[in-house]
């Protein structure tokens, strides 16, 4: 299999699974642990909930958080990002408060 055939592969896998996502609306969930991978979420709100992303795949629109903590999955590519943007904020912090 060539490595072109391996990407389309990929990419149709990943067109159907965000085909398969479960929209979630108009909810609100207080003091949960939500796992909000492969889920949109739309006009949501979130009261001091936990929300732990594996992969980052997932989506957010019009959504309110009051309180949350955005975790990740120790080594995960969501992980990564969290991290990543983490140093910039902390960065960015540091240059406003020279």
């Amino acid at each position: 299999m060539s490595f072109d055939s391996k990407v389309l592969e990929f990419r149709n896998l990943f067109e159907e699974i965000m085909r398969r996502r479960p929209i979630i609306e108009n909810r609100t969930f207080k003091d949960e642990f939500l796992i909000v991978d492969f889920k949109n979420f739309n006009k949501c709100n979130f009261i001091n909930c936990t929300l732990m992303f594996e992969f980052g795949i997932c989506s957010m629109s019009n959504c309110d958080f009051t309180g949350c903590k955005f975790e990740a999955k120790t080594g995960s590519p969501a992980h990564l990002i969290l991290g990543f943007d983490k140093a910039l904020r902390d960065a960015a912090f540091k240059d406003r408060n020279r």
